[in-house]
């Protein structure tokens, strides 16, 4: 299991290093193509991360494949926004990529709590989730883009 890990962490170390050149000095447009590569990559990743998740883990550990879910949805989301072509694109693919991000804290924190041993009431998940789907709501609301966008036109 050691050298799994091992292996694991120098395959990280790689994809980080190789990133990090893939974007090096080039014109505007091949930072942004690379940079499409990139999220793509991490995509792929997290989604055999899930997987991994999905087939490894034995124990009933749904807080983490919510967790690797949304981190592919954040992903997604940031692949989408990197390729995008037009403004109402690129809109949609932020809601996507925040659809992902307002469900990151809630997993992390159930984690914790279930990691403690914390004794929690069914309330609290629950409350969680509305809390999140809140916020969603509140951020990726259009009204304030109609308001921006007929100030613009007038």
């Amino acid at each position: 299991m050691v050298i799994i890990m091992k292996k694991l962490s120098l395959g990280t170390l790689f994809l980080f290093l190789s990133s990090a050149l893939l974007s090096g000095c080039g014109s505007i447009g091949q930072k942004n193509a690379s940079l499409s590569i990139i999220y793509l990559a991490l995509t792929a990743i997290s989604l055999l991360l899930l997987i991994g998740c999905l087939l490894l883990v034995r124990r009933n550990k749904h807080w983490f494949v919510i967790l690797f879910s949304s981190v592919i949805v954040v992903n997604l989301g940031y692949t989408l926004l990197s390729v995008s072509t037009s403004l109402e694109m690129a809109l949609i693919a932020n809601r996507i990529a925040y659809s992902g991000s307002v469900v990151l804290p809630m997993a992390m924190l159930m984690i914790i709590i279930n990691v403690t041993n914390t004794k929690y009431t069914r309330w609290v998940p629950i409350s969680l989730l509305l809390l999140s789907i809140a916020v969603f709501l509140l951020a990726a609301s259009r009204s304030e883009e109609r308001r921006v966008g007929k100030e613009c036109v007038m």
